[in-house]
Order: structure tokens, then sequence, then C-alpha cells
């Protein structure tokens, strides 16, 4: 099965990316959040393989905390009106993600550290989110 984007017949598959997480001294509690976000999405153009992605950087000066979550943004590096909130719930250990392109939103959840960037990752790159390219 495929999906039409941009003129070209697009693979229903994904790609995703479990990160490592943030390690800042003296910090711990940034422990539950990625060190960056990748989304990525893959298509053939002129016989040649393209690699679409973009990486979402961490704005650690919005992290904020409550009684039972911890959140934190993080923006493409392209273009900061796309972006990713996380939520941590500290009590449940689970996470939830809004990523939103351009104000087209999407959410992801999950229950463990894999299971939710797995979950995040499936979202994939959206069609005018601002990213690079790869060519095999």
């Amino acid at each position: 099965m495929t999906t039409e984007n941009d003129g070209f017949e697009m693979p229903t598959s994904f790609l995703a990316f479990v990160p490592n997480p943030i390690e800042i001294k003296d910090r711990p509690e940034l422990a539950a959040f990625a060190n960056r976000i990748m989304f990525s999405k893959t298509k053939h153009e002129d016989g040649h393989q393209v690699f679409g992605y973009a990486i979402y950087h961490p704005k650690l000066s919005s992290f904020t905390v409550s009684k039972t979550t911890m959140g934190l943004l993080f923006e493409n590096e392209l273009d900061a009106g796309c972006w990713v909130h996380i939520r941590y719930f500290q009590k449940k250990k689970t996470w939830s993600g809004t990523k939103s392109v351009f104000g087209q939103k999407l959410i992801a959840t999950g229950s463990s550290w894999s299971n939710f960037w797995t979950h995040l990752g499936m979202l994939g790159l959206q069609n005018d989110e601002p990213c690079r390219f790869l060519n095999f």
C-alpha cells in the first residue's frame, strides 16, 4: 500500500528512532527526556531513494514540573514553528507527546522508554515539515 506525497508514491512504512536520554550533571530530572528527537520518511525520486529527516532539540528553558508531571518543549532545528511537547507522568512512569507542524497536531503515548519513543517516531515526517534530505 502506498500514499501520495508531493506527486511521488510513498511507502507507508516508517522509521522510528529510540533516542538516548538527556545527561546533564546536576539535572537528573531531565533524564526522563530525550537528548534530541528525529522524524523521518523515505521516497523514491529519479530512480534513487531519498531519506528526509527533521531533528528536534530540547529547549531547556521550557522545562516545567508539577506534582504529577514534568514537561519539556523540543523545537525543529530548521523552524521553531514546528515543535514537540513531551510530558512525563512521574507516578505512572508514562509519557505523552504532542507534535505540532505549523498547527497540525499529532499525539503519541507510551508506557516505557522504548515504547513511547517508537510510538512518537511512528508519527513520521509530515508534508511541508522543514527537513534535510540524503540521497542514496
